[in-house]
């Protein structure tokens, strides 16, 4: 895969069969797809403030990989 080549990416999943994170991410990627699209959908690790949906939310944006 293209994600497995990047510097600093230690793991890369092809596909995962049953949906991922949010619902909205998933149907807007299905709908591309009907439409003959790509879509992907990412995920980084990183330490984390506090959890989704919370005021103190916070990511390190060093974790997503640049050009």
């Amino acid at each position: 895969s293209q994600a497995a080549q990047v510097a600093g990416v230690n793991k890369a999943i092809e596909r995962v069969e049953a949906p991922a994170g949010s619902e909205d991410a998933t149907l807007m990627m299905a709908r591309v797809q009907q439409h003959q699209g790509q879509a992907s959908y990412m995920v980084f690790g990183t330490q984390l403030a506090a959890g989704h949906h919370n005021e103190k939310f916070d990511f390190d944006e060093q974790v997503v990989p640049q050009r």
